[in-house]
């Protein structure tokens, strides 16, 4: 063996045992914590379910698909409440116009079934095609909706013109209440109630219109409103109230004459 030979073994050697080393060490450190993947969000589902708003007749609840359905299938709707296994509640035949809404601004569906009690609810929806009735196509994420007593209609409702050309509401309701103010114009026969506005608590029961007409004739009525987790509640609406917008007297421009006249004559 010539000293080249010798050199090259010799170095071998080194590089085993610093790998061997190496190896060593990184079995005595503790194993590397490797985080799981992220399940999916319920946004990131093709078909997915939300809140709308809450009734006093039910709740309303707004489905979209982010995915190619059939022209002919079933939406079916799944809800529990409470601790309960959720249940097949409601089927809905979806055709091309409805399966249009579904991909595009969704389908709203306004359900009556919902319990007023307070209490909390688990939703889910799922497409199936009539191909094959025991197969899913798509299910969305759970939506946990929690339903509190509706509030109770306003309180020592008033409605007056004391300003030209505004009307000013007002009422009594709890401090952490809001409201929906409805109205319609009484002297337009073909005129339907509006959602004129949806004030917050920091509103304290006040709400002034400022976008009527002069010796206007409208009615207005109020409904309760509380946020949740989940959505907002409205309570039953008032009573109608009628207004009339107040006008500003004309005040005359002085005549020729009372401007000759010079003051004190």
């Amino acid at each position: 063996m010539n000293d080249n030979s010798a050199v090259a073994i010799a170095r071998a050697l080194s590089l085993a045992g610093l790998l061997f080393g190496l190896a060593g060490c990184a079995a005595l450190r503790a194993p590397a914590e490797f985080t799981p993947a992220k399940a999916p969000s319920a946004a990131a589902l093709p078909l997915h379910i939300e809140p709308v708003e809450g009734r006093p007749n039910g709740l309303v609840l707004r489905f979209t698909c982010a995915c190619e359905l059939p022209d002919d299938g079933w939406l079916q709707l799944l809800r529990a409440r409470g601790d309960e296994t959720p249940q097949l509640f409601r089927n809905i035949r979806f055709n091309a116009r409805l399966r249009d809404r579904l991909t595009g601004a969704g389908l709203e569906l306004l359900d009556r079934s919902i319990d007023t009690q307070p209490t909390h609810y688990q939703l889910r929806v799922r497409a199936a095609h009539d191909d094959a009735p025991g197969q899913t196509l798509q299910v969305s994420a759970p939506l946990v909706v929690r339903w509190r007593t509706p509030p109770a209609r306003p309180a020592e409702l008033q409605a007056h013109s004391h300003i030209a050309g505004t009307v000013e509401l007002r009422w009594l309701a709890p401090a952490d209440t809001g409201a929906l103010i409805f109205r319609r114009n009484v002297l337009d026969s073909s005129a339907r109630w509006e959602r004129l506005a949806r004030v917050g608590p920091s509103a304290q029961g006040v709400f002034v219109d400022r976008q009527v007409e002069p010796a206007g004739v409208y009615a207005y009525r109020v409904a309760l409103a509380i946020d949740t987790t989940s959505t907002v509640q409205f309570g039953r609406p008032s009573e109608e109230l009628y207004v009339t917008v107040h006008t500003a007297p004309v005040v005359d421009a002085p005549s020729d004459e009372a401007r000759q006249t010079p003051s004190g004559s």
